[in-house]
């Protein structure tokens, strides 16, 4: 099963990445633009992305249920995220 973290961007880090090549090689995790991801899910008849809700600029990570602790550790240790939620697929 895949997970997707709904990540919100600190104000100034809009243009940072939020893994590492590291992290993104270990995992296979995939970071994407919010555009990136509705595509996504769109192609892959997923549900529709959430509403934006708090009004802030979004990324998102798509990995494997497996790796959804390490991601979340690493995001939590990040000055680019000021918060996710995780969404199950």
């Amino acid at each position: 099963m895949n997970c997707m973290f709904e990540v919100f961007v600190a104000p100034g880090h809009e243009s940072e990445t939020l893994l590492s090549d590291g992290v993104i090689n270990e995992t296979a995790a995939a970071e994407m633009t919010e555009a990136e991801a509705q595509t996504l899910a769109e192609q892959n008849h997923l549900p529709a992305l959430p509403p934006n809700q708090k009004g802030v600029t979004r990324k998102f990570i798509v990995c494997l249920e497996s790796d959804l602790r390490l991601v979340a550790n690493r995001l939590e240790g990040s000055n680019a995220c000021s918060g996710f939620q995780v969404h199950h697929l």
